[in-house]
């Protein structure tokens, strides 16, 4: 098992060595899709199709779990998505409070 980390909340992942989330696999602390665009290495919202990955297909929904055969989970020390994480709460959390 390895320690990876969910860019929606910051909340730790246990990864099987070598294995890739499943389509319908969920962060245990927020329920975002593992298996999403936005979890993945090659997620990168200044390319065109926010992907890294000339091979892979266009998807739609970033955050929703999809089949796409170019991903890998970002894993890692969580540190530079950690403070992009904290942010996109914070945010949430405002708009929450005050209903936005």
């Amino acid at each position: 098992m390895k320690h990876a980390f969910c860019v929606v909340c910051g909340g730790a992942v246990e990864i099987v060595a070598n294995s890739q989330p499943g389509r319908s696999e969920c962060c245990a602390h927020c329920q975002a899709y593992l298996h999403a665009c936005r979890q993945c290495r090659f997620y990168d919202p200044s390319c065109r199709n926010e992907c890294r990955e000339p091979r892979a297909e266009y998807v739609v929904d970033k955050t929703a779990g999809n089949f796409c055969t170019e991903f890998e989970f970002q894993g890692g020390t969580g540190t530079v998505d950690a403070d992009h994480t904290a942010a996109e709460l914070a945010k949430r959390r405002l708009a929450e409070l005050f209903k936005m």
